[in-house]
């Protein structure tokens, strides 16, 4: 185990508490080193460790500094905030500070990039439903094919009931969309040929 002595923030105990919690050991090391980043930048602040009780006003101030100054990413940021609230609920837990100082609404809001039906190639979908084909049979090309073809959410074909199918007509009902409502799909001909082979 490192030598926190210097330090007077409790990463000791907060190792055996994150152990005891079942974190990962890469969890332990990351958040311990991201500590060690806060006791810095703390230092170069206000020329002093950072005391052992968290601060409200201090963490945001810190929050700003890796925003503006380390120009680290939201992830990132989200990283070292988690590991101050996580050091925060140990102290409370220990009884040193009787409150959490830094809340969900801290964190950085991220801007996950979905896959977007506009960069996925016809070309691409084909060679899935394929694959599919090949290596798991009529039911999951089926499956796949209402999905990339009829537009549908994965609850709503997992829900979906024979007897809102007519095949004659084309048309399947979904009765569990979003928001709940009943809406009608219209099924093209490989939907259909692909539902056909599989009943």
């Amino acid at each position: 185990m490192e030598d926190y002595t210097e330090l007077c923030l409790d990463l000791d105990g907060f190792t055996v508490y994150l152990r005891e919690i079942g974190d990962a050991e890469n969890t332990v090391t990351t958040y311990l080193r991201q500590l060690l980043d806060y006791d810095k930048w703390y230092r170069q602040s206000f020329a002093e460790a950072a005391p052992k009780e968290l601060l409200r006003p201090t963490l945001l101030d810190y929050r700003s500094y890796l925003i503006v100054s380390k120009k680290l990413k939201e992830p990132s940021i989200n990283s070292h905030l988690s590991a101050l609230r996580c050091y925060n609920e140990y102290l409370v837990v220990k009884g040193v500070q009787d409150q959490i100082v830094i809340a969900k609404r801290d964190y950085m809001k991220c801007q996950v990039e979905y896959a977007s039906p506009s960069k996925v190639s016809r070309e691409q979908v084909e060679q899935l439903r394929q694959k599919i084909l090949v290596n798991d049979g009529v039911r999951n090309y089926a499956i796949i094919t209402l999905m990339a073809y009829g537009g549908l959410r994965i609850s709503e074909v997992c829900s979906a009931k024979l007897e809102n199918l007519n095949l004659i007509s084309g048309e399947l009902r979904i009765t569990n969309g979003k928001g709940s409502k009943t809406r009608i799909v219209y099924l093209n001909e490989k939907i259909l040929n692909a539902l056909h082979e599989y009943l």
